[in-house]
Parts: structure tokens; C-alpha cells; sequence
């Protein structure tokens, strides 16, 4: 009977536990931690008379980015990888052999991502891009 008894309180406590650890298992957690929201997923691009900057951030995680110096006519492509959460984008690239990555801050609103770049958590310069439809290359701007 202390047998029968012990093992009805065991399965009361392992339906216990098990309910907890069931509760942490929801479907929004097979989006890669919201690491490459889909909002983000688009090229965006800044232009003005002396320079274009132009990102283009893929769902799979990796970015290319072609700054174009329109006054000096010089055109430079870069390419990594990034990821975001609610507030900051991380770009990491590797550029003649060092990576190193940039956090940013992001505001989204309708057809605009306003990147804020920061040092030691202070803002340092803030760039409104807008969504274009196609990414540049350097051949394109003809220099």
C-alpha cells in the first residue's frame, strides 16, 4: 500500500513539473530570438548631393552596404552580418582581417529606419534611410 501510495505522489509531482517546464515552450520562440525581424528585411538608402549609403539587410542574417562618396567619386562595398532586437541593430564586419561590430539604435516608422550611431552607449550621429527598391553597386554610380 506505501508503495502504491509513494508512486501516486511521484506522478503528481512529475505532472507538476512537468507542467511548469511546458508553460517556457511557446510558438514566437522559433524566430531566431527576433534576431532578423522582417520589418528590417529591405535595402534602405540615404542620399544626399555629397554621398549615398545604402544597406540592404537579408533575412538569413548577412548585410552588404555600399557607401558611395559622390564628391570624390569613390565607391566602397562592405559586407558582414547583423541581427536586432527592439532597440539596436548589431552590424559585424570583417575588413582586412579585423571584425569588430557596430551597435546602433533604431527607430522604424512607415517607409523610414533611423539609424543612430553610438560610442560608449552615447549617440554620436543619427541617418534616416529610406526604403528603395534595388541595391546599388559600385559600378552603377560609374567611378
Amino acid at each position: 500500500m506505501k508503495q502504491r501510495k509513494f508512486f501516486a505522489w511521484m506522478m503528481c509531482c512529475l505532472l507538476l513539473v512537468s507542467s511548469f517546464s511546458l508553460v517556457g515552450c511557446d510558438d514566437d520562440d522559433d524566430d531566431d530570438n527576433g534576431s532578423h525581424p522582417a520589418l528590417l528585411t529591405a535595402v534602405w538608402q540615404y542620399s544626399s548631393a555629397v554621398y549615398e549609403d545604402t544597406y540592404a539587410l537579408d533575412s538569413d542574417g548577412a548585410y552588404e552596404n555600399v557607401m558611395a562618396l559622390l564628391s570624390w567619386e569613390q565607391c566602397e562595398p562592405y559586407t558582414g552580418t547583423w541581427r536586432a532586437d527592439d532597440t539596436h541593430i548589431y552590424f559585424t564586419m570583417t575588413y582586412e582581417g579585423f571584425s569588430y561590430t557596430d551597435t546602433t539604435l533604431y527607430e522604424l516608422v512607415d517607409d523610414e529606419l533611423t539609424i543612430s550611431w553610438t560610442v560608449d552607449g552615447e549617440v554620436t550621429s543619427s541617418t534616416t534611410y529610406s526604403l528603395v527598391d534595388e541595391m546599388p553597386t559600385c559600378s552603377d554610380y560609374g567611378f
